[in-house]
């Protein structure tokens, strides 16, 4: 996920196809494809002014260009519940196999 200012978003084409769900407070929400499901960007409950992105959206960049992506533990220690910073519950990483 890349995070910037809500202002600097701007869905230009196929906004029909977004759909949007929430968690828990409702604070968040997660904006994705009616068509297809991928997770396209949320507002930070810790920070509602700032968005999400998925960086996997943006043309020529796919899951697979990123070598670790850490993963928040939302759902046990987000800093409006704890008053502390996010907690990474773990790394995700892609290691392409050799031939």
């Amino acid at each position: 996920m890349i995070d910037v200012s809500e202002s600097a978003v701007i869905v230009s084409a196929g906004a029909e196809w977004l759909g949007t769900y929430t968690f828990n407070t409702g604070v968040a929400k997660h904006r994705f494809c009616r068509e297809c499901g991928i997770h396209i960007y949320h507002h930070l409950r810790s920070e509602p002014d700032k968005v999400a992105i998925n960086g996997a959206c943006f043309p020529g960049l796919g899951h697979f260009d990123f070598d670790a992506i850490p993963v928040h533990d939302g759902a046990n220690a987000h800093p409006r519940d704890t008053g502390k910073p996010n907690r990474i519950a773990g790394i995700v990483r892609y290691e392409p196999t050799r031939s």
